[in-house]
């Protein structure tokens, strides 16, 4: 079932963190993790941009899920993280085997830049931790 936004019941729980609904979501059979909306956000992109660490953790789990999914603005997931300030969710999505470390949105602003910008002192470190990402 999807509104005229393109938006999922999965999608709207991933995003005002309601965890038992996501549970129970992700138990159906032929539920699709990476839908989008008419923005491209998905539920791992609505769950990181929110912080909902635990709704974070549970899509994590799904085989399949997008973790470089992009919106129509060129936001995903770990921006959303690191624009947000949310250690937690940063910390799990750069365990991801493939996670775009360098990806930029269309203004050019990258994970990286994102939490300098926003003074996220702690997320700075964390990603710059890491091997590959682009230290522009």
């Amino acid at each position: 079932m999807i509104n005229q936004f393109g938006s999922t019941p999965l999608g709207w729980a991933s995003e005002k963190g309601h965890k038992a609904v996501v549970q129970q979501l992700l138990e159906m059979s032929g539920i699709n993790v990476n839908t989008t909306n008419q923005f491209g956000s998905t539920p791992l992109g609505w769950a990181s941009d929110e912080g909902h660490l635990t709704i974070v953790k549970a899509l994590l789990k799904v085989p399949g899920i997008n973790v470089n999914a992009q919106t129509t603005k060129g936001s995903m997931p770990l921006l959303f993280a690191s624009k947000g300030g949310h250690l937690g969710v940063v910390t799990d999505l750069l365990k991801r085997p493939g996670i775009n470390l360098n990806a930029a949105t269309q203004t050019g602003l990258t994970p990286l830049q994102y939490a300098l910008k926003k003074g996220h002192k702690v997320i700075v470190q964390e990603l710059l931790k890491v091997p590959g990402i682009e230290k522009r």
